[in-house]
């Protein structure tokens, strides 16, 4: 903005000496021609009275009294003839001159008119361009600040790990998460898919640990709603044998999908994965015997996130 006002100063003192230079180019002329005009009408007279002078002398000499007194009458009238032509003609050549420089003048004056309105006419578009940048940057800022406000505001879901329990009256498990929404509008239309699964052999070194986990989605969203700092407890659809998981060295994956939408209609998802270790297991109790109550079988605290499975965020379709 600064180089364009910048700009608009530079064109406008520019124009301002290009007029002030016409104008005295002009006068300058004008004073000139003045000053010649002055000089030719001095020499002219000087010889008028010189050629006047030289026939007195040469026609009144020899005469007396009043034969002089006509004579000189005579060439006096004889020499204001063309005095009173060369006045007619310079009074003319006076009237066409002051013509001829008032049509300078006036030109002068219509160009510096010409360039003073383009240069009002540069300034005008570059105003409005200016004009339009601000309302652009303006814009821009408002879509900032609306987005970030959506950034800040909007619901976010996180699924934390609550344990592997044991099913009561059954040798069977299931895998436990949490999901709390830490965001500051309600999630909307949250449907909540939780799968188990474990290791099909020994996983002891990170590399061969399982990467890949798949699941059909549900087709329809829920009705359900969860407020900013509210939560909700859902257990696995799968249920995995207690015997199996007594083996060592093997793994327990509790993964799947949260789907929601964020408090401005957008559709978002959280996938989570939380690793156990069959290690890990409670020990000192008989998991043959059946319970008449839910009892844990490998706590929270000893629950993963896994290096794979984990991500929270909107879809591209949503962007």
């Amino acid at each position: 903005m600064l180089k364009r006002v910048w700009d608009g100063t530079v064109s406008l003192w520019v124009t301002i000496a290009i007029c002030s230079f016409l104008l005295f180019v002009t006068a300058l002329g004008f004073m000139s021609a003045r000053a010649y005009d002055r000089a030719t009408k001095d020499y002219q007279t000087s010889r008028a009275y010189d050629e006047t002078r030289r026939q007195f002398e040469q026609r009144c000499a020899g005469f007396e009294g009043k034969e002089i007194f006509n004579c000189l009458k005579e060439q006096i009238e004889t020499a204001r003839e063309p005095s009173r032509a060369e006045e007619d003609v310079g009074a003319q050549k006076e009237m066409a001159r002051w013509a001829l420089w008032l049509l300078i003048i006036t030109g002068v004056l219509g160009l510096a008119s010409v360039l003073v309105g383009l240069v009002g006419i540069f300034l005008i578009r570059d105003t409005l361009a200016t004009n339009k940048e601000a309302t652009d940057a303006a814009k821009a800022a408002v879509a900032h600040a609306s987005q970030t406000a959506k950034l800040e505001l909007r619901a976010y879901l996180t699924v934390e790990p609550a344990g592997v329990d044991q099913l009561i009256g059954s040798a069977e498990v299931i895998g436990k998460v949490r999901l709390r929404n830490v965001g500051r509008l309600p999630a909307r239309k949250v449907t909540l898919v939780v799968r188990m699964a474990r290791s099909k052999g020994v996983e002891m070194i990170a590399s061969r640990r399982r990467s890949k986990f798949s699941f059909s989605h549900p087709p329809i969203y829920s009705d359900r709603v969860v407020q900013p700092d509210g939560e909700m407890r859902q257990g696995s659809e799968d249920y995995l044998a207690i015997a199996d998981l007594c083996l060592p060295h093997h793994n327990v994956y509790v993964y799947g999908i949260a789907l929601y939408e964020n408090g401005y209609g957008t559709p978002c998802f959280t996938r989570f994965c939380h690793r156990y270790s069959t290690d890990g297991r409670v020990q000192g109790i008989n998991w043959k015997t059946l319970t008449t109550k839910s009892r844990t079988f490998i706590d929270t605290d000893k629950a993963r996130y896994h290096a794979h499975g984990n991500s929270a965020e909107e879809p591209e379709a949503t962007e």
